[in-house]
């Protein structure tokens, strides 16, 4: 006594079922979230409607209407397929009528994100993943000079990075990528330095296979390499 049962309160819009109607408890019609997160067979939905205090002459209905709208119960869905289906509909109208098959379709969307996940995660190991905003705060990187020593450092350091795992670049290895494309024009890597030769090739094969500028923001190879570089590696080759 003498709390607020909440400190915050959100509102949301009105929530009715699929075909559109109020959901109601004269109608039958009401949704209990847990049987979304959860699932219930279609006889439990049934038995609810018998444990009810629905008129009579209303139950045999509103089981007929279960029949209809859930022949096979409600499918188990889970806390963040309802989370995600609800958020949707919120941002398209003004009323959320809510289908069950729909959340079910956003509880497999979520599935293969997980998916993706754990399988992107597997050529990540060992590997340091930053948020858009710690990448945003990286620091700047200076255009290089493409020298001699530029080149041998970064072959040299390329030498002992296995930068094949993920199948990713990044912003930074996009830069060099660009720069070193720019400052060589027609010319070709010397075959001196093999291993920043390889690693061209391959930025420049992922490049054409990207189908936007999407910001990679996996850990940099060469972004170790221009902020931090070892001592003596580049010499004098940044400006």
């Amino acid at each position: 006594m003498g709390k607020l049962p909440f400190s915050e309160v959100y509102l949301h819009a009105m929530v009715r079922d699929a075909h559109g109607r109020k959901m109601s408890k004269s109608l039958g019609n009401v949704i209990d979230p847990l049987d979304v997160i959860y699932g219930i067979s279609l006889e439990g939905l049934m038995a609810q409607l018998d444990g009810s205090n629905l008129d009579p002459a209303e139950v045999g209905r509103a089981k007929e209407g279960q029949k209809q709208d859930y022949p096979q119960g409600i499918p188990e869905c889970g806390t963040d397929a309802l989370r995600f289906a609800l958020c949707q509909y919120t941002a398209q109208g003004r009323d959320i009528n809510l289908d069950v098959k729909r959340v079910q379709g956003y509880r497999f969307f979520c599935n293969k994100l997980w998916n993706a996940t754990r399988f992107a995660l597997t050529y990540l190991q060992g590997s340091e993943i930053q948020t858009l905003n710690e990448a945003s705060n990286r620091p700047m990187i200076t255009r290089p000079s493409i020298t001699p020593a530029f080149l041998a450092g970064l072959n040299a350091r390329l030498e002992h990075v296995s930068y094949f795992i993920g199948c990713q670049y990044s912003a930074e290895d996009d830069l060099v990528w660009l720069q070193l494309d720019a400052g060589l024009g027609q010319r070709k890597i010397p075959s001196s330095y093999p291993h920043l030769e390889r690693w061209f090739q391959h930025i420049g094969r992922l490049r054409k296979q990207a189908r936007d500028d999407t910001l990679h923001v996996a850990t940099s190879i060469l972004h170790l390499i221009l902020v931090d570089p070892p001592p003596s590696a580049l010499g004098t080759s940044m400006h």
